[in-house]
This record gives structure tokens, sequence and C-alpha cells, in this order.
């Protein structure tokens, strides 16, 4: 593959962690990875919802805050109550238990393109 400039990669997004595979995949290579959230100060559901976090708390929204978020106006009331909500502020769900007695797992999420040392969302149409 290292011959080749036209290849993509998928992987896992612990590999954008490592300076020197970080720059490999910057330079060479088309790298995407899955990810059950996304977070970014840019994305247009984000933009509001900062202004008033920051508005109201004096500080500024980090990724934890919004999963917190999520997890509380989403996934509680659909394990709880069974109100499925299937887009969080920066998180995609679709739990489900594989099986009586045995744990919940989300099976949605997001495909993101690593590219300039950033990560970014990538649309896919399912067929």
């Amino acid at each position: 593959y290292s011959s080749n400039e036209n290849v993509s990669l998928f992987g896992m997004k612990e590999w954008t962690d490592f300076k020197e595979v970080s720059s490999e995949l910057k330079n060479k290579f088309t790298f995407y990875y899955a990810s059950p959230s996304y977070f970014s100060y840019k994305e247009q559901s984000i933009i509001p919802f900062h202004k008033q976090f920051r508005s109201k708390y004096g500080a500024d929204l980090t990724k934890i805050a919004c999963l917190g978020y999520d997890a509380t106006l989403s996934i509680i009331p659909q394990v709880l109550l069974g109100k499925k909500q299937e887009q969080g502020l920066i998180s995609r769900y679709d739990i489900v238990q594989s099986g009586i007695g045995n744990g919940f797992q989300n099976k949605n999420g997001y495909i993101l393109k690593f590219e300039e040392f950033e990560s970014k969302k990538v649309e896919w149409k399912k067929k």
C-alpha cells in the first residue's frame, strides 16, 4: 500500500492519536473510522447550543458535557421508558439488547474522515 497513493484506509480512531501514524495518514492516505459520536464547534447543531451553554455557565462546551447531555436525554428515556431517540446532540443511537439478560449495545454512529489532522463527518447514503 505504501507505493500507491490512491488507497483508502479504514481503521480505529486511536491510530490518529499517534503522531507518527497520523502524519503518514494525513500525507498519503484517505483514512476513515467509525465513531458513536461527532463533536465539532463548527457543526450547525452545536453553535447555538454552545452559545447558550457559554452564557449560562460561563464556560466552553466540551465533548464530555455533550455526551452527558445525550445520555440523559436520549439513552435513559429509551432504556427506561421505551421512547426511541435516534439522534442526540453529538451522538446517533440504535440501542439494542441482544438477548434477555444481556446488556445493551449501540448499533449506530458516524463515519469520520481524518483530514488535515482533523476528523470530519462523512454522510453515507444507505442503499
